[in-house]
């Protein structure tokens, strides 16, 4: 049986060790600064694949006759589901990412559902941090100040 939480372990812990090689916006890319992969490329090295010349989509394994598309590696060494599998290796950045592998590290069982929860969560954080600068740049200190006010009799009246 495949073991998601160590899996996601060792594949985080790939990145961790050379985090320029990990870029969600590449299955594997060769470049005069050096190589980098997404996590379903981080997962097929991991297994002992290695990327096919000129189409880095499908990796070979030393021991196997014929190549495979990296999401397949990807999607077996996480244990995903299709539709899981599409949301992390094509809809997430490194953030996302990296989030869903620590949390499936711990324990965590990476499903739709966690994939879809980070995407909204991390979403709804950079915007309120966003609209925080932005309050602090263009807001009066008393319009602020008011704000706060605002919020706080908002958050204190009974639900």
């Amino acid at each position: 049986m495949i073991d998601q939480s160590e899996n996601a372990r060792r594949v985080l812990v790939r990145i961790l060790k050379s985090p320029r090689d990990f870029d969600m916006a590449h299955w594997y890319l060769k470049s005069p600064c050096g190589t980098t992969a997404c996590i379903a490329g981080h997962a097929g090295l991991e297994m002992g694949w290695i990327p096919t010349s000129p189409n880095p989509d499908f990796f070979r394994h030393p021991q196997e006759e014929r190549a495979r598309e990296i999401s397949d590696l990807g999607r077996e060494f996480l244990n995903l589901d299709a539709e899981t599998a599409r949301l992390l290796f094509r809809d997430t950045n490194r953030v996302h990412a990296l989030t869903i592998l620590h949390r499936a590290a711990q324990g965590e069982t990476i499903t739709e559902d966690l994939v879809l929860s980070v995407l909204d969560d991390l979403r709804v954080r950079s915007y309120v941090i966003l609209v925080s600068k932005l309050q602090d740049e263009y807001l009066t200190e008393e319009e602020r100040a008011t704000m706060v006010k605002v919020r706080a009799g908002y958050l204190s009246q009974p639900a």
